[in-house]
C-alpha cells in the first residue's frame, strides 16, 4: 500500500486529477460524462438548512450515505433494509430511525469526516449489489476493485471484501480483507485482513482467498483506463 502510493499515486498525479478524486460528486459527474457506469446518485445534502428540508421517507429501503470528501471509509453508512416500523437496519442488525441518521448527517456536515476537518457535503446513493461469485467471501457489503493504471496500463490490483469486522464496508482501515490480483487472469492470490498481516482464509466462512475469479475482468480494465484518461 506504501509502494503503490510512493511510486505511482503521488509522483504521477496532477493536483487537479488528486482534486477531482478527492470529491465524490465531481468523480462522478466526470465519469458519467465518459459513459463509465456509476451508483445512482439519490440525494445531496449541502448544509444544515437543506437537512433540514430533505424527506428521508422518500429514500428507499436500501442505500448508502457518505461524506463527499471522506477518506479511509469514515462515515459511511449502508443501510440493507427497512422494518416494519420504518426503521432502517445496518450490516450488525441495528435498526435507526430519522433522527438517527440526521444526527450522523450532521456530524458529516460539521465535518467530523473529511479531509482536514472542513464543513462537507452528504451523498445519498444506490446500494450495488454483490455478484452472487462473491456469497461465501464477503460479509453483506459489495466487495470491489482497486486497480493502479500507469501510462494507460493497469500495473497491478486489489479486490477489496467487506467483513463482519469491517461492518460490511470494503475499507481496509474498518477490518476489510485485502487481496492481490494477477493481472493476466484476474484472480485473487495472497490477501491481508485489515492492516494487521497476511491470511489465507475468509473469517465468516473459512475457506480460501485465494483462487477467486473476478467476473468481467476485461471491463473492469477498460474502465480502470478509460477512468484514468478522462
Amino acid at each position: 500500500l506504501n509502494e503503490r502510493y510512493l511510486e505511482y499515486i503521488r509522483p504521477n498525479n496532477l493536483k487537479k486529477a488528486v482534486a477531482i478524486a478527492d470529491d465524490k460528486i465531481l468523480t462522478k459527474k466526470i465519469l458519467s460524462k465518459a459513459n463509465i457506469p456509476v451508483p445512482k446518485k439519490i440525494g445531496v445534502i449541502r448544509s444544515a438548512d437543506e437537512l433540514e428540508k430533505y424527506n428521508f421517507e422518500e429514500l428507499p429501503i436500501s442505500f448508502v450515505l457518505k461524506p463527499v470528501h471522506g477518506v479511509r471509509g469514515g462515515g459511511v453508512e449502508i443501510f440493507y433494509n427497512r422494518d416494519k416500523n420504518g426503521q432502517w437496519i445496518k450490516a450488525d442488525g441495528s435498526r435507526h430511525d430519522v433522527d438517527d441518521i440526521k444526527i450522523h448527517c450532521r456530524d458529516i456536515i460539521d465535518g467530523k469526516y473529511s479531509l482536514n476537518n472542513e464543513p462537507d457535503t452528504i451523498l445519498i446513493e444506490e446500494r450495488v449489489r454483490p455478484h452472487k461469485i462473491f456469497r461465501y467471501h464477503t460479509f453483506k457489503g459489495t466487495p470491489d476493485v482497486r486497480i493502479i493504471v500507469f501510462n494507460k496500463i493497469p500495473v497491478m490490483g486489489m479486490l477489496r471484501l467487506p467483513t463482519k469486522k469491517s461492518g460490511g464496508k470494503a475499507n481496509l482501515d474498518q477490518g476489510a480483507i485485502g487481496a492481490g490480483i494477477d493481472m493476466a487472469v484476474g484472480k485473487t492470490t495472497h490477501a491481508i485482513s485489515g492492516k494487521a498481516g497476511y491470511i489465507d482464509l475468509i473469517p465468516e466462512y473459512r475457506i480460501p482467498v485465494s483462487g477467486l475469479r473476478i467476473p468481467f475482468w476485461d471491463r473492469i480494465l477498460r474502465y480502470s483506463i478509460e477512468a484514468s484518461i478522462v
